[in-house]
């Protein structure tokens, strides 16, 4: 009897520890400098999103961020790492679909699956814009898929793995049109190819694309979102012309691997939103034509979960494999 209530007592503080063990991880989480990884090179949009980020979320907990590129492999390199880390919250991933949905999709033996990932918060997010060399004889979305069908067009993307081709992918599907693909190393590249010619359709951000658009090197058709964009207002959505359902953006998120304890995830998600809601923040964002609402944790892994099987269906009917 006695060893029983010894048992007895030491399983009920053992109990007692382990529900107390979240709250004292939130309480002093975190306690020393967090690392975010940039599956990116210096310079980009991802880069600029994170560095911002960090400094703003530096500003306002007093957190030390470390910021560390790893580029390569189309991202997925620097998504690895966050993968393979201990999952206590201080190394963080900011990235865009591309690495994080896009390529383990299309990549046979990827070294990573998307729910080897934990969503912490959406922090930006932009349109894709349909744009066509404007020397073609097409003023609008409905003459470009006529002219389709008379002679044969190609699409630009940055790369057969890229959420550039899974957009322009889904908009062949929908349009029930036969575009040649042509993939090219980034999005430079692939805007260049349509401006000299050589294709004829590419889908990017918009503020990418403004200056071509003025200058008349190219002619924006369409939105990929359900909202027109600030920048284009006068473009319409693809909804507007007809395609029910035609929504998609581009997004940067951040995450922290499988794992990272439920108390922690939600201090990164208000530590984050709120680092995202800061007026430096908010102006660069701005700036770059993005969305500068952040979503939350809930609702950041829902999206990511409708997503990831709405590109895993078009990527399997359209035999989409990386380069």
């Amino acid at each position: 009897m006695k060893r029983f209530i010894a048992n007895l007592v030491l399983g009920t503080v053992g109990t007692i520890a382990g529900l107390a063990a979240p709250l004292a991880q939130a309480q002093d989480f975190p306690s020393k400098p967090i690392h975010l990884v940039i599956p990116a090179a210096a310079g980009g949009s991802t880069d600029i999103i994170g560095r911002i980020l960090a400094k703003s979320i530096t500003e306002r907990y007093g957190v030390s961020v470390i910021v560390e590129n790893k580029a390569g492999a189309s991202g997925s390199i620097g998504v690895h790492a966050v993968v393979q880390a201990p999952p206590d919250g201080y190394t963080l991933l900011v990235s865009t679909p591309d690495a994080v949905t896009v390529f383990p999709l299309v990549t046979k033996n990827a070294p990573y699956v998307t729910t080897d990932l934990t969503p912490i918060t959406l922090v930006a997010s932009t349109p894709y814009v349909f744009a066509i060399n404007a020397q073609l004889p097409a003023k609008t979305m409905e003459e470009f898929m006529a002219l389709s069908k008379t002679q044969p067009l190609a699409m630009a993307t940055p790369g057969s793995g890229s959420s550039g081709r899974i957009v322009l992918e889904m908009f062949k599907q929908r349009a029930g049109i036969d575009l040649l693909h042509v993939p090219y190393k980034g999005a430079g590249p692939a805007l260049q190819s349509v401006i000299a010619g050589e294709t004829h359709i590419a889908a990017t951000s918009p503020v990418t694309l403004r200056s071509f658009v003025e200058s008349g090197k190219l002619r924006a058709l369409a939105i990929s979102t359900k909202a027109r964009s600030p920048v284009m207002p006068n473009v319409p959505t693809m909804i507007d012309l007809g395609f029910d359902d035609f929504d998609v953006a581009a997004w940067f998120g951040v995450f922290a691997p499988l794992g990272v304890p439920a108390s922690v995830a939600e201090k990164l998600d208000e530590m984050v939103r709120g680092a995202a809601s800061s007026p430096e923040y908010v102006a660069l964002t701005t700036k770059l034509g993005l969305g500068t609402e952040p979503v939350s944790r809930d609702k950041f892994g829902a999206m990511l979960a409708a997503e990831t099987e709405r590109w895993q269906q078009l990527i399997e009917s359209a035999n989409i494999r990386s380069d």
